[in-house]
């Protein structure tokens, strides 16, 4: 990658999930621990049940569909302290994405990543 692309550019944003790392199978593994964890069992259709749908919707759906006694809000925070586990220790850099946020930081271009999970 060429350093004078960036020699204009003033600010980076960009996604994470996808971009910058490899988590996109993260979601999953993380439905399955938790409904394990909780003696459940993981449907088969849960991935296409909850697809699409805002995080918040995500924990009610759970709440409704495993009949837990958690408010949305426990159960977000639950997930977002296992994905904050996975994201520090089992999820890997795209190829390049180190070099291209080396080469960022040595332009000095402040950047900011989108999670729309974390949001």
């Amino acid at each position: 990658m060429s350093k004078n692309m960036l020699e204009n550019i003033r600010a980076v944003i960009f996604d994470l999930d996808g971009t910058l790392v490899d988590s996109m199978w993260m979601w999953e593994s993380i439905d399955i621990e938790f409904l394990t964890a909780r003696g459940l069992e993981m449907p088969e259709n849960l991935k296409y049940e909850i697809e699409g749908i805002s995080f918040a919707q995500t924990a009610d759906y759970f709440i409704k569909r495993f009949n837990l006694k958690d408010t949305p809000q426990e159960l977000m925070k639950i997930w977002n302290g296992m994905a904050y586990e996975k994201y520090c220790k089992e999820v890997p850099l795209k190829p390049g994405a180190k070099q291209f946020l080396d080469l960022l930081k040595e332009k000095r271009n402040p950047c900011r990543h989108r999670n729309k999970q974390f949001l």
